[in-house]
């Protein structure tokens, strides 16, 4: 009785294992086939089409990047202060869509593939990154040019031997600092957000199976 069960129990076992195996090899052989058949429906197009497709389909290329930020550490020694500064660089990988052999954003590119709600969030950090570029411009700018005009009215003034050396120095130098700040407010631009991060293998899913559609339309 105890041999019958144990046989029962094995026979369960190498069944399991077999339908398993049947079921894994027909999920391979699934998308294998799959792409295969990408292959066929582009050969199976006409010449135009092909060029039409080749033209239209979605890809991503990636590049690396390299983001570099310090910081500062600063410490107390016995009877002094001292700092040191550290330069921490990362490499990112980055992404860039392309329909056919041309650049297009990443609002397009998404609007493309069906993914609205992420063409929604690139716009709107699209508007927000524009809102605050032309802000730090406009105020940077205008901090710059009135810097550099105080800076040139107190600098002749204290050459031209002024009575009010005081109010030349306050304007040369207050000149100096205002355009100092306005650079500085233009500098922070480069420091904006960088765009809403979407993973390159999503991305690179997203053209996949926009292109399958493309191929799928030209077979109907």
């Amino acid at each position: 009785m105890y041999f019958m069960c144990y046989n029962l129990i094995i026979m369960k076992k190498i069944t399991l294992f077999l339908l398993l195996t049947f079921a894994t090899c027909s999920l391979f052989a699934a998308g294998t086939l799959d792409y295969a058949s990408d292959d066929q429906l582009f050969n199976s197009l006409s010449e135009a089409n092909r060029k039409s497709y080749l033209l239209n389909s979605l890809s991503v290329q990636t590049q690396q990047e390299t983001l570099t930020k310090s910081s500062t550490d600063t410490s107390k020694g016995n009877s002094y202060d001292y700092s040191t500064t550290e330069a921490k660089s990362t490499s990112v990988t980055d992404w860039v869509p392309y329909m056919g052999p041309n650049k297009i954003d990443r609002y397009n590119f998404f609007t493309l593939t069906g993914a609205d709600d992420l063409a929604l969030q690139y716009k709107k950090w699209q508007d927000e990154n524009n809102r605050k570029k032309n802000l730090y411009l406009g105020i940077g700018g205008g901090l710059g040019a009135a810097g550099i005009v105080s800076a040139i009215i107190g600098a002749s003034m204290l050459s031209s031997n002024t009575t009010n050396e005081k109010l030349a120095t306050i304007l040369a130098a207050g000149g100096i600092c205002l355009a100092g700040c306005g650079g500085a407010l233009i500098l922070e631009i480069d420091k904006l957000p960088r765009h809403p991060e979407v993973a390159v293998n999503f991305a690179m899913g997203l053209a996949k199976d926009y292109n399958r559609k493309l191929l799928t339309s030209f077979d109907k």
